[in-house]
């Protein structure tokens, strides 16, 4: 039960990512393999039950043990998308959890923390206010708001997703697919994927709770940050380990670019994840489009709607290794002249197995069960040990390194100069024909100021008493000779 803006009470009674009515299913179609089980005490027409409970992925058994009770007086909970809730039962004191839709509901007492802390990332809940603070806004679309959140209780960190409700009604495409990515991000809980935490809702909007990113993503990295080879190898290595995972679920990424690689940390890049799931798409629905496509033609090497996500990562090595941008789709054909570019006589030959493992890997071949990430993994390039932690303490920027160039260019210049010249008004905000200081300062403008000799103060010169008058400095008076434009003197 929630309150709208008129505080007039409002009762969701199923989420707007339900579409099923019912409540109680039949038995599923598919081997469960239960996480969770126990006894615990269930609400049955205001009466205490003893019954044992059974949570295998997000399929919850009601009933007894199955080789005691017929397969007919089991009860099954496809617990996706319905109400989650906390509950007290103050005759028994007992804490407990409902799950309800369509005005139907199952209360269950006892030791039920484990539980809830699998049943919150399936289930919706509805109080996102009491155990989260907003701090400040991090992104925005056309359909969705992202803003950075911390948890009351814990401290945690967080990023939440909210979308209107009534755009995702006026939009079904839309509305489906924020359901399929939801759906795909519940199946993850590996280091490099980013993991869904927890889904509220309100009468007019949808929260969805995830990891942060702060590191930002690999594109923007490239514009400050530079990468050794031991660096790059680890990227890849963390990306392969992210698609493998993906690859277990029966999962496509679609999309490996430099932006859909994001680190969660700024300074750590074990923090690697993959970002942007939609274009993920399931090997099985891949494999049977495939092979309508391929009653049609005989390969997919030249189809640009599909390429492997193998490739894809072989492109942004290459992007790391060389600057270069490659097209995806005419990489058999560049391969010589990526060789070339590298020049493999002075790298070893396990990064040219690498880019030959990866770049030759087509979608159509990604399909099969002996081209995976698992295998490129196998590579002895990456059994060596590397460090990943503080990569941009480490391994300075291109600003930093001029600026410590310039410094050390003018070690010899007086720390009363220094400072003063600091002092001077932006130069290059001067509009001004002349020859000035200006055309002298470096392009960045980080880089501290070059003095001319005509203003350098003679070390030899005794410095003015404090009882005498100070004569104003010449530091802060540009030369007149550079503030006129140059006069050509006429020859007589």
């Amino acid at each position: 039960m929630i309150k709208s803006q008129n505080n007039k009470p409002i009762n969701l009674t199923q989420s707007i990512l339900e579409d099923s009515p019912e409540f109680w299913i039949q038995r599923p179609q598919m081997l469960i393999q239960f996480q969770l089980s126990d006894e615990l005490s269930v609400v049955n027409r205001n009466r205490f039950i003893q019954k044992t409970i059974y949570l295998g992925g997000y399929y919850l058994k009601f009933g007894d043990d199955v080789r005691i009770i017929s397969i007919i007086k089991q009860k099954f909970l496809d617990v996706r998308n319905l109400f989650l809730e906390l509950v007290y039962h103050p005759r028994t004191s007992q804490s407990g959890f409902r799950l309800s839709k369509n005005n139907e509901k199952l209360d269950v007492y006892g030791d039920i923390q484990n539980w809830v802390e699998v049943l919150r990332k399936y289930t919706i809940q509805t109080n996102l206010q009491q155990k989260y603070k907003i701090i400040k806004k991090i992104g925005e679309g056309s359909q969705l708001q992202v803003f950075k959140i911390r948890n009351k209780l814990t401290g945690q960190l967080n990023a939440v997703r909210i979308y209107d409700k009534l755009k995702l009604q006026n939009s079904p495409a839309f509305l489906e697919l924020v359901k399929r990515q939801i759906h795909i991000k519940r199946q993850f809980d590996h280091k490099n994927l980013i993991r869904l935490l927890e889904t509220f809702e309100s009468a007019n909007h949808l929260y969805v709770v995830e990891e942060l990113v702060e590191g930002g993503t690999l594109e923007s990295k490239l514009q400050s940050t530079t990468f050794n080879q031991q660096q790059i190898i680890f990227i890849v290595k963390q990306t392969l380990n992210g698609l493998q995972e993906m690859h277990k679920k029966g999962l496509i990424h679609g999309d490996v670019n430099l932006k859909a690689i994001g680190f969660k940390s700024e300074q750590d890049l074990d923090s690697l994840c993959l970002l942007h799931y939609s274009k993920v798409m399931s090997i099985n629905a891949a494999r049977n489009s495939t092979k309508k496509m391929m009653s049609q033609r005989n390969s997919l090497k030249t189809d640009k709607t599909h390429a492997s996500d193998l490739q894809q990562l072989g492109i942004i090595l290459i992007r790391l290794l060389t600057g270069h941008q490659y097209n995806q789709y005419n990489l058999p054909s560049q391969l010589d002249d990526i060789k070339s570019m590298l020049n493999f006589q002075q790298i070893s030959k396990e990064l040219e197995i690498l880019l030959q493992q990866l770049l030759l890997i087509d979608f159509e071949l990604q399909l099969s069960d002996t081209n995976t990430p698992l295998e490129v993994l196998k590579n002895d390039i990456f059994k060596k040990q590397i460090e990943p932690s503080n990569f941009i303490l480490k391994y300075q920027t291109l600003n930093e390194i001029r600026r410590q160039s310039v410094q050390s260019e003018n070690e010899d210049e007086s720390m009363e100069i220094r400072s003063r010249v600091n002092t001077l008004p932006n130069i290059q905000e001067r509009k001004s024909d002349s020859r000035s200081l200006s055309n002298r300062i470096k392009k960045n403008i980080l880089l501290p100021l070059k003095i001319s000799k005509f203003n350098r103060i003679d070390n030899g010169a005794n410095p003015p008493s404090q009882n005498s008058q100070r004569r104003p400095s010449n530091l802060y008076q540009l030369p007149r000779m550079n503030l006129m434009p140059k006069i050509k003197q006429k020859v007589w």
